[in-house]
């Protein structure tokens, strides 16, 4: 089952994430952007040239991997 939320980092920030059997990894604008290559094509199956690879590219300058202060700052990102 996957859980989300504010998780904090052991630099103390925080990340808007999803834990799954023990693994934390962040989710949304808290995720660091990835250009869409032949890796994410083999891992998701979904061609870059379908229209939802366009949309997330043009929302790349959202994402940061830097964290938040404070766990409703990460909350209020992922909103």
């Amino acid at each position: 089952m996957n859980y989300y939320g504010a998780r904090q980092r052991k630099d103390g920030r925080w990340d808007y994430a999803v834990e799954n059997n023990g693994n934390v990894r962040p989710v949304g604008y808290c995720h660091a952007y990835r250009e869409w290559d032949d890796a994410a094509v083999n891992l998701t199956g979904i061609p870059a040239d379908q229209p939802q690879v366009a949309l997330a590219a043009q929302f790349k300058h959202k994402h940061h991997a830097d964290g938040h202060a404070t766990a409703d700052e990460a909350c209020e990102c992922y909103r």
